[in-house]
């Protein structure tokens, strides 16, 4: 038996959804595999660092580097943060500590978390093992660092000389991967987030299909196949609209509703933002249709209110029973008693329906 026109496009359209997402999950198997591979590497590779040569070949490389170092020299120099609004202060915390290591006589210095730097400050160890990525000063911080060292005792010419114009950044293999599993997760989460909802959508709509066709969903695909095929139908994507049927085939949603069941039709018009928070100086339009079952589907176009325009004066010349256009006051009803908005409908649809 030949699949009828709804189920094709509405399966059409969930094989779409499956594409994207088995294609999103293949990119977040490729940042948790990067992940894992970063992990690796850097626990188990790491670039060892014994002389001044070896640093240099990570510094060219960009390697990540361990150092096994018996002397650790606390420079006493503390990378503050400071969070301050209108030139008021608000917060500040300790970034960073920055000790130093000799390396073939050069001094190198190590950036060290708070927490990592005052582990390795109270304990007494015959070595203390240094892992990171070597990273270069800027050139204010460096000059901080030169005039620090010189007010310790040393020469302009030797911290010249001793000073390494990079340092060491402080990072564990895990803080190193962790980037790659956040986002891994993020877009996992925003997946599900994105998806679930969809999927519930669209089944809760199938299933009022179902229910308005006393479960007959055979018989409304007939109707539906029968009526697409005529030829004064309304086809704008992504609204048909036939003598008895609205059928709608976007990317959130596909459904199929009797047009005499459509208590409102209206048109919305929002600013566009990002995580609902910040403008992008674009606006969305939008149709809405509320059914009879207390159902409302949002469908969101970009740059063609025109085209919902369109759609909405077609809808209120071929299905008088409709409400059609924006009311705070009915969004309020609906709200706050969606049975007395039926309630009102039902009297409405009466009344015109006497009057043809």
């Amino acid at each position: 038996m030949e699949q009828s026109y709804f189920m094709k496009i509405y399966k059409k359209r969930w094989r779409y959804r499956f594409i994207v997402l088995f294609l999103w999950g293949i990119g977040i198997i490729g940042l948790i595999y990067q992940g894992a591979v970063t992990y690796y590497n850097s626990t188990n590779n790491p670039t060892i660092v014994k002389t001044e040569s070896d640093y240099m070949k990570a510094v060219q490389n960009n390697s990540y580097i361990k150092i096994d170092s018996k002397e650790l020299y606390d420079l006493g120099i503390e990378l503050v943060e400071t969070k301050s609004k209108h030139g008021k202060k608000l917060s500040e915390h300790t970034k960073a500590m920055f000790t130093a290591i000799n390396l073939d006589g050069k001094i190198l210095a190590v950036s060290l978390p708070p927490e990592v730097y005052k582990e390795m400050m109270e304990q007494k160890k015959v070595s203390y093992l240094l892992v990171g990525n070597i990273k270069e000063f800027k050139n204010d911080d460096l000059r901080f660092f030169k005039n620090i060292l010189i007010t310790d005792g040393f020469s302009a010419k030797e911290v010249n000389s001793l000073l390494h114009r990079n340092y060491l950044h402080y990072i564990t293999p895990s803080h190193l991967a962790a980037p790659y599993f956040i986002l891994a997760v993020c877009i996992a989460i925003a997946l599900i987030a994105l998806f679930i909802p969809c999927m519930y959508r669209n089944t809760k709509a199938l299933k009022s299909l179902k229910n308005y066709s006393n479960g007959n969903l055979e018989k409304a695909y007939e109707e539906i196949d029968n009526e697409i095929k005529l030829w004064d139908v309304y086809k704008k994507a992504p609204f048909t609209v036939t003598p008895n049927y609205i059928i709608v085939e976007s990317q959130a949603i596909v459904f199929a509703m009797p047009l005499n069941e459509l208590m409102w039709v209206y048109k919305s018009t929002v600013q566009s933002k990002l995580c609902r928070f910040i403008p992008l100086g674009m606006k969305i339009d939008s149709i809405v249709f509320v059914f009879s079952d207390k159902r409302t589907y949002k469908i969101d176009l970009y740059r063609k209110g025109q085209r919902i325009d369109e759609t909405i004066q077609y809808i209120s010349k071929h299905c008088n029973t409709s409400i059609v256009g924006f009311s705070q006051e009915l969004k309020d009803l609906l709200k706050k008693n969606p049975n007395e908005f039926i309630r009102q409908w039902r009297m409405r649809k009466e009344m015109n329906m006497t009057d043809l």
